[in-house]
C-alpha cells in the first residue's frame, strides 16, 4: 500500500513529525473517524479517509458555524470548538468536536471541492521588552583555491569525526584561536557541519553541531596534518565561486574562422535560487532560459524529509538566507535559518530553532533579518470559551548581518494553534511544501508601519505589530494569502469568510491608515502578488476543478479512496486600476507562488495535477518511498516564466521554494 502523510504544522502541546502513523492521529480527528465509523456501519481508521483536515476555531455563538448544529436555541458569545473535515469516498463529512473531547456533531456533508479551514484566532501581548541575546562573529572568507591552508575535506552538509585516538577538538565561538572556547569534541565524537569553511591562523574551520552545542572547530593545518576526518563518503569540494554565463557552443561550425566569443555575464550575480535535488541552486537567467550556475547542500540533508522552507535574497543581491526544515525522534520539527554571501560563498547558521514554518524577513535595507523564536520560557496563553483558543507565544527579533552583531528582541505575540491534515495523495505533499499549510503560506514583512505577520498556523488571519508600542492590530482575521508591496506601504491578500478558502475577496489594504479597498474578480483569488515594474497593476491566482482522473482501475488507488481524483485548471490575472485580465490558464494542481520582477516579467511556480502518478501506480509503481520522494518524483515543482500571448516557458523543473533576485532582475541594488 502507499504511504500516507500526515502534515502537522502546529499543535498546542506537542510538535509531530510529518510521517504520522494511524494510531498517533490527532484525537478530534479520531472522534469524528469514530463517529463516522457509526454512520457508515463500517469499522474506519485514517487509512480509509482520502484526506482529512482540524482547525481549533472561534465562533461568535454556540451553533459554532454551522447552522443545523442541534443545539438550538443558540447563544450569543464567543466560544471555541474544533473543526474536522474528512473525505471518505468522495464525500465531504463537516464536524464540530469540543475542545475538550466531551461532544461532537456532524454539521454537514456535500462533494468536497476544497476542504474549508476557518482561521484559528489569536489574542496579542502588548509587550515590547528588549533584550540581547549572545551570538557567533561571522567567518573569514576563504581565498580561492586555498593557498596557505591545507585543503579541506569537509563540507557542508555531511559530518565529521574526531578520529579514534586522537585528542580532543576545541568548539570556539569564533573561526579563531583567539576565539573563546566553548568546549570540546571528543574522540570519536561524529558531528553535523551547518557552516564553513572560514580561513584564519593558517587553519580551516568549520561550523559544527555537537554535544547541543554550535560553534567552529579546526579541520587542520599544514602540511598534512588533519585533527578530524568525514564520515562516509564526501568528496574534497572547493568553495564555488561565481561562474560567468557562456552560451551554449554552436551546432555547427561557421563557415568562416571566427574570434573566441568573450564570456557572456547575464548579470554579476545569480538571479534566481530554489531547492532541487537536497541543494540550494542558483540560476543565471538570459530571454526565456534559466542556466544553472552553481550549488552547495543543504545542511541536515541526511535526514531524507528535510526542505527548504524559505529562501530571501538581501536587497542588494550580495547574499541570501535560507530556512532548513528538520525532523528529529527526540524534539520533532526543528527550523534553523543560514545566511549565504554570494561573494564569498560562506555558508552559515545565523539562528537556530526558529519558528515553526514561519518566514523570516530582510529588512528595506539589508542590514537586518527578522524572524521568530517561541517563548520558551513561557511557552503558552491557554484559551478559553471567552478569551478564544489561544496559542503559542512567539518573540520577534531583529539580527544585524555586521560583524558581531547580536539579536534584538522587537515585539512579541501570541500565535494561534491547533491545526493540521493529511491524506493519502502525494499532491498535497508537494501542494503545501510550495504554497503552505492548506495553500496559504505564512506571512512575516517588516514596513515602515511595523511587521505584518500571520497570527495563526492556517495562514487566515493577519496582524500589523507596532513596534514602537508593542501593540498590534488585526487586519483581518480571515485575511489570508498575503503579500506586502516593495516600499512597504500596502497589502494584498484574500478576505475569506469564516476562514473559508472558496469565499475569499481580493483585498487592498493601506498600511499607514488601514483603509481597505475590495475588489469584485472573475475568479476567488488564493495566492497574491503586487508587481514591481512600478505600474502599480496588482496579481492573483486562482484554481477550480474541471476533469476527474480515473484511477478505478487501479485497486491501490480504489483501496485508499482514490479511484477519481480532482484534477484542477489554474488562472493568473492582472488588475490594472478598474481593469482586470486573465493573463494565463493551464492544467495544474495549483500554484506555488507568483514572482514578479523589476524588469516586468512574471516568474511563477506550478504543482502538476496527478495523471503521472496514477499512471505509474497503474504500472506497479514501487510503494517504498518515502511520501516526500514520491511528492518530488510524480509532483515536481515546475518553474515558468510567463509570455506575452499568455502562453509560459518552462524554465526549471523540480525547483522548490523559489526566490528571485532583485538586483540581477531589474532592481536597483539596495
Amino acid at each position: 500500500m502507499l504511504k500516507r502523510i500526515a502534515l502537522i504544522f502546529f499543535l498546542l502541546a506537542i510538535s509531530v513529525p510529518a510521517a504520522l502513523a494511524a494510531q498517533d492521529i490527532e484525537p478530534h480527528v479520531q472522534a469524528a473517524i469514530n463517529d463516522l465509523s457509526t454512520r457508515v456501519g463500517i469499522p474506519l481508521t485514517s487509512n480509509d479517509i482520502s484526506f482529512w483536515t482540524y482547525a481549533e476555531n472561534r465562533y461568535p455563538d454556540s451553533s459554532y458555524g454551522c447552522a443545523t448544529a442541534p443545539n438550538a436555541p443558540y447563544t450569543a458569545g464567543s466560544v471555541v470548538a474544533y473543526q474536522v473535515t474528512l473525505t471518505y469516498r468522495d464525500v465531504l463529512y463537516d464536524y464540530r468536536v469540543a475542545s475538550d473531547l466531551s461532544w461532537i456533531f456532524l454539521c454537514g456533508e456535500a462533494a468536497p471541492v476544497q476542504p474549508t479551514m476557518d482561521a484559528a484566532a489569536t489574542s496579542i501581548l502588548p509587550t515590547f521588552t528588549p533584550v540581547v541575546q549572545p551570538t557567533t562573529d561571522p567567518a573569514i572568507a576563504c581565498p580561492p583555491g586555498y593557498p596557505g591552508y591545507l585543503t579541506p575535506r569537509l563540507q557542508i552538509g555531511g559530518q565529521g569525526q574526531v578520529p579514534a585516538g586522537n585528542a580532543p577538538n576545541r568548539l570556539r565561538e569564533t573561526p579563531s584561536l583567539t576565539g573563546v572556547q566553548i568546549g570540546t569534541v571528543g574522540s570519536g565524537a561524529i558531528f553535523a557541519i551547518v557552516g564553513g569553511p572560514a580561513c584564519a591562523d593558517g587553519i580551516v574551520w568549520w561550523q559544527v553541531a555537537a554535544n547541543n552545542q554550535t560553534g567552529w572547530t579546526a579541520e587542520g593545518q599544514l602540511p598534512d596534518t588533519y585533527y578530524v576526518e568525514p564520515v562516509g563518503t564526501v568528496p574534497a569540494t572547493a568553495a564555488p565561486s561565481l561562474p560567468t554565463f557562456t552560451p551554449a557552443a554552436p551546432t555547427s561550425a561557421p563557415a568562416q574562422p571566427t574570434p573566441e566569443p568573450e564570456p557572456l555575464l547575464l548579470e554579476a550575480l545569480p538571479a534566481l535560487a530554489g531547492q532541487a535535488d537536497a541543494k540550494i541552486q542558483f540560476f543565471a537567467y538570459q530571454e526565456g532560459v534559466a542556466a544553472p550556475n552553481y550549488s552547495f547542500p543543504i545542511p541536515n540533508t541526511a535526514d531524507e524529509e528535510a526542505f527548504v522552507t524559505y529562501v530571501e535574497f538581501a536587497p542588494d543581491g550580495q547574499s541570501m538566507a535560507f530556512a532548513v526544515i528538520t525532523y528529529t525522534d527526540d524534539a520533532g520539527p526543528v527550523v534553523n535559518i543560514y545566511r549565504a554571501s554570494l561573494e564569498t560563498s560562506l555558508v552559515e547558521l545565523i539562528a537556530a530553532d526558529t519558528y515553526l514554518a514561519m518566514p523570516f524577513d530582510y529588512d528595506a535595507d539589508g542590514l537586518n533579518i527578522i524572524y521568530a523564536t517561541r517563548d520558551d520560557a513561557n511557552p503558552y496563553t491557554l484559551g478559553s470559551e471567552t478569551t478564544g483558543p489561544g496559542g503559542e507565544n512567539i518573540i520577534f527579533y531583529s539580527l544585524p548581518v555586521s560583524a558581531g552583531a547580536q539579536p534584538q528582541e522587537i515585539g512579541r505575540a501570541v500565535f494561534g494553534v491547533g491545526c493540521g491534515g493529511g491524506g493519502s495523495y502525494p499532491a498535497l505533499n508537494a501542494f503545501w511544501r510550495e504554497a503552505g499549510y492548506g495553500g496559504r503560506p505564512l506571512t512575516l514583512e517588516i514596513t515602515p508601519y511595523g511587521l505584518v505577520y500571520s497570527t495563526n498556523c492556517t495562514g487566515s488571519g493577519t496582524a500589523l505589530l507596532d513596534l514602537e508600542t508593542g501593540e498590534s492590530a488585526e487586519l483581518g482575521s480571515a485575511l489570508a494569502n498575503v503579500s506586502v508591496s516593495e516600499d512597504g506601504q500596502q497589502l494584498l491578500g484574500a478576505q475569506e469568510e469564516g476562514g473559508d478558502p472558496t469565499t475569499g475577496v481580493l483585498t487592498l489594504i493601506d498600511l499607514e491608515t488601514q483603509a481597505v479597498t475590495e475588489f469584485e474578480t472573475e475568479a476567488i483569488p488564493d495566492v497574491t502578488a503586487f508587481a514591481a515594474d512600478g505600474s502599480g497593476a496588482l496579481y492573483y491566482g486562482a484554481r477550480s476543478i474541471t476533469r476527474t482522473i480515473d484511477a478505478t482501475d487501479v485497486p491501490s488507488l480504489v483501496e485508499m479512496q482514490l479511484g477519481e481524483i480532482d484534477a484542477y485548471t489554474v488562472t493568473i490575472h492582472r488588475i490594472d486600476g478598474e481593469s482586470e485580465t486573465q493573463i494565463y490558464e493551464g492544467d495544474a494542481y495549483g500554484l506555488g507562488r507568483l514572482l514578479p520582477t523589476a524588469a516586468g516579467e512574471l516568474f511563477f511556480s506550478l504543482i502538476p495535477n496527478g495523471d503521472a502518478w496514477v499512471e505509474a501506480a497503474r504500472e506497479g509503481m514501487q510503494t517504498n518511498q518515502s511520501f516526500t520522494a514520491m511528492a518530488r518524483e510524480y509532483f515536481p515543482i515546475e518553474l515558468l516564466a510567463l509570455n506575452t500571448d499568455g502562453s509560459a516557458t518552462a524554465l526549471v523543473t523540480g525547483l522548490e521554494q523559489t526566490a528571485i533576485n532583485p538586483v540581477a532582475l531589474g532592481g536597483a541594488a539596495g
